[in-house]
Order: structure tokens, then C-alpha cells, then sequence
């Protein structure tokens, strides 16, 4: 589902969900929460998949740079996902591109969880990366990229699909 289509089918549930028992209705958010947070989780645990693969393709030298580049994915990641991320991919505006609005989350009222979850996948979009250029990338151009691809190029792909 296109981000924006998602978007509305998640507040035409939530509207719908809402106008049952307010009991039910707390179950349902509990729920969906610890849902999108075990996914979450599930997929920050392939970092260290990533990093393991990536230490076993490369010189014993390297593998310290590897481990920290993994570790740099999520922070960086973390970082430029709340600056920029959340607004290109889930931002709503007149670009059909592109999202432009809740830069550094501002506005957004709605469970951070999703932020989370999107969080993961970016930074496993620059682990990937990582992989590919293992032992062959600075690291200082490699932050460099990494800032870039969980900052910008992700969240525009993100916001396409």
C-alpha cells in the first residue's frame, strides 16, 4: 500500500475501532502497539545478522570497522530518521514525490512506535550498504553516506511505495 493509502485504512480502522467498548478499544491499541514493536525489534536483530556476514567476509583488520559501521547505522540512522526521514516518507504535502511537513517530528501526535519501526528499516537500508562496501569506503565518507541514504534516500523510497 502506497504510505498514504496506509495511512487513512490505519485512521478509518482506528475511527472504527474507537466506537466499540472502550475496553476493547484499549486492548486493540495495547496490542497494535506491542505488534509493531516486536516487528521492530525482529528487524533491528538483523543488524547483528548483517554485521556477523560482513565480519566473516572481511580481514581480520576490518572487523572492528565493521562492528562500528553497524553501530553508526543506527545511531546516524536514528539521527537523520528524525530530522529529515519521518518528513520525506511520511510527511503529507502537494509533492507526489516527495512528503515536506513534520521535520524532527513536530506535529506528529500519533504513536512514536511507527517511527521506531521505521527507523529500522532505514538504518538496515544503510547496513546493507555497509555490506557492499566492507573494507573498500573511509570512514568518514562512509558516515557520510549513511547519513544520506537513512535521511534521504530511504524515506523517498519509502514514501513511493
Amino acid at each position: 500500500l502506497h504510505t498514504h493509502t496506509h495511512t487513512q485504512f490505519r485512521r478509518t480502522l482506528e475511527h472504527n475501532m474507537s466506537s466499540l467498548d472502550p475496553d476493547i478499544y484499549a486492548l486493540y491499541k495495547v496490542v497494535d502497539a506491542l505488534w509493531l514493536l516486536f516487528n521492530a525489534f525482529h528487524i533491528i536483530t538483523m543488524q547483528t545478522g548483517f554485521a556477523m556476514m560482513e565480519m566473516g567476509m572481511t580481514s581480520t583488520r576490518c572487523q572492528v570497522n565493521v562492528l562500528l559501521k553497524n553501530l553508526l547505522d543506527l545511531v546516524i540512522g536514528a539521527v537523520m530518521t528524525f530530522s529529515t526521514g519521518w518528513a520525506l516518507g511520511h510527511g503529507h504535502g502537494p509533492s507526489p514525490f516527495v512528503g515536506n511537513e513534520a521535520f524532527f517530528l513536530h506535529g506528529v501526535t500519533e504513536f512514536r512506535g511507527i517511527f521506531f519501526f521505521g527507523l529500522t528499516f532505514a538504518s538496515t537500508a544503510s547496513t546493507i550498504f555497509s555490506g557492499a562496501v566492507s573494507g573498500r569506503m573511509r570512514f568518514s565518507v562512509y558516515a557520510v553516506m549513511c547519513a544520506i541514504i537513512t535521511g534521504f534516500l530511504y524515506p523517498i523510497a519509502a514514501y513511493w511505495c
